[in-house]
């Protein structure tokens, strides 16, 4: 294959090519992921957003892997590499402060939930309260849900304007102006930030110190919530992506304020499986919001496989997520993402050993899962 012919590869496949994997497991994880019948929407937003704020912009870089291939990646190749390890490797779970409730309806079509606890989204005195920490004085961004309903749009907000337009005793009526990062087509060459704004009113009210302690909205567009999370340095798999990065920006690494300390939290121990076969799942029942579990498969006497076989499956779609990396500490590559109330094929997975992570947000639940493994000698 020419290197103009690698160029037209995906980012999955050029990054598994770098790795040294011919055997494409990023690519095939995907394809366990997504699915032809997804909604449009719906993708790796909260990779991406989070990755915008805390990464530089890549410019395009080409580097040979260890069999000499010349591998080109264009700055949306990296990226998209960039928001794949946020969204799906970053085990590690850097502390998220998340502050609001998704609203689960769509409230354009169903007006009865509008003002509902979750859909009446965020109080715009806790919003002003947030714009002017965390970019007034911090000059540190966030991410948004721009879309109040149903939808998520996650978007890197990072700039604001504000003026007061009213006053009515105790309440002030304010119309800010902010301005995210929106998603582009991709381009090979690095680019100026497409920059969106977006005109919201509301009211704040003062205490008798001045201090905002509420507030109203005025207008029908405004976040559904908002949330900030850090990213941890590369690793497992995705380790050599620290070359890639550093090789598009100039060793500039990432973009971390001087009163930033990114702190992971502890990964959820790990359920060590060492016989030659076994069970792991969900607790019966549904399983809780903002639920952890890994599963360590790493049989004994070093098979040369593993055989992992679900007997039943239910997990919110998109939402709740069964990954499945090589190594027993997902040293590996990630080889399968799972989600949804299909029960998935059969997985074989081509190492001695495998970690199991299942993880949650924090809004709803299903059934759960049961499975079985097999190592295979």
């Amino acid at each position: 294959m020419t290197t103009s012919q690698l160029a037209q590869l995906s980012p999955a496949e050029k990054y598994d090519i770098y790795a040294g994997r011919y055997d494409y497991p990023t690519v095939k994880a995907e394809w366990s992921r997504t699915s032809p019948e997804d909604q449009k929407w719906e993708g790796l937003c909260h990779g991406w957003a989070p990755a915008a704020l805390n990464y530089q912009q890549p410019q395009p870089v080409t580097l040979n892997n260890g069999d000499g291939i010349a591998v080109p990646f264009g700055s949306s190749d990296i990226k998209a590499l960039l928001t794949y390890w946020v969204a799906m490797y970053d085990e590690a779970e850097a502390e998220t402060v998340f502050l609001g409730q998704r609203c689960q309806y769509d409230i354009e079509k169903q007006s009865q939930y509008e003002n509902t606890t979750n859909c009446i989204d965020m109080n715009a005195g806790a919003l002003h309260v947030l714009l002017a920490n965390m970019i007034g004085n911090r000059n540190q961004g966030f991410v948004i849900d721009r879309d109040r309903s149903i939808q998520v749009w996650n978007q890197p907000l990072f700039a604001f304007t504000s003026e007061v337009t009213d006053q009515s005793g105790s309440q002030i009526q304010i119309n800010t102006k902010i301005s995210y990062a929106k998603e582009t087509y991709p381009q090979w060459e690095a680019h100026e930030t497409y920059v969106v704004s977006e005109d919201y009113s509301y009211w704040v009210e003062l205490d008798s110190n001045k201090n905002i302690v509420g507030g109203s909205h005025d207008t029908w567009a405004r976040p559904d919530f908002l949330w900030s999370v850090g990213v941890n340095d590369f690793s497992g798999y995705f380790s050599m992506m620290e070359s890639v990065y550093n090789s598009s920006v100039g060793e500039q690494r990432r973009v971390v304020e001087e009163h930033e300390t990114i702190v992971p939290k502890p990964m959820a121990p790990a359920q060590v499986l060492r016989g030659a076969s076994g069970t792991f799942g969900t607790p019966k029942g549904f399983y809780p919001s903002n639920y952890r579990s890994r599963w360590s498969i790493a049989p004994a006497n070093t098979p040369s496989s593993i055989t992992i076989h679900f007997d039943s499956f239910s997990t919110e779609r998109y939402r709740d997520l069964v990954k499945i990396f090589e190594g027993a500490h997902g040293e590996g590559p990630l080889i399968a993402a799972f989600h949804g109330d299909q029960i998935p094929d059969d997985l074989v997975v081509n190492a001695p050993a495998a970690l199991v992570s299942f993880k949650t947000d924090h809004v709803g639940s299903e059934k759960g899962f049961t499975a079985t493994y097999t190592a295979n000698y």
